[in-house]
């Protein structure tokens, strides 16, 4: 018995028509490959980059978390000192304010607690200045903070493709 014609009687196949005649020559796949492992290496190296990047943002957001509590406490201890001198020169102004009557020299002693306690007020409002300044550094530093998820997130977006690129 005879093996029937797979394409049919008189039909035959034209050239080029099986899937390993369209496969391109070593040449073009070792191009490819190059192409591919240059590819690859600029991915690694920017990879790299962004580890090396990640690592300094992690290191400088540490810095400025304890730089802003040393600050906090800096600040708690400056106004406790500042309330602490106030009520000692209020208590101080009573006593004066109570001693004038007596004499004339304890009013010229007032008068010169009075400036004294002026130029604290001065004082604390430019404190309180700085304070402002201090909270505004705070919030830039809390913007860059909040870029570290997008940069987390590209780095994660750039791993994935490397590993897709594999």
């Amino acid at each position: 018995m005879l093996h029937p014609d797979p394409f049919g009687p008189g039909v035959r196949p034209s050239p080029g028509a099986f899937p390993f005649d369209m496969l391109p020559h070593p040449e073009i796949m070792e191009q490819k490959f190059a192409a591919q492992d240059v590819e690859m290496r600029k991915l690694l190296r920017e990879n790299q980059r962004l580890a090396a990047t990640h690592s300094v943002l992690r290191q400088e957001l540490a810095a400025a978390q304890q730089e802003l509590q040393r600050l906090h406490a800096h600040m708690g201890a400056m106004k406790d000192d500042q309330d602490q001198h106030m009520r000692g020169l209020l208590d101080k102004m009573a006593k004066m304010e109570a001693d004038l009557k007596a004499s004339e020299t304890v009013k010229v002693e007032l008068q010169k607690a009075h400036a004294e306690a002026q130029s604290l007020v001065a004082a604390r409002q430019e404190l309180m200045v700085k304070v402002q300044q201090l909270n505004q550094d705070l919030q830039r530093n809390h913007a860059a903070v909040q870029e570290v998820p997008a940069l987390m997130s590209e780095l994660d977006n750039l791993r994935q493709e490397f590993q897709h690129c594999r």
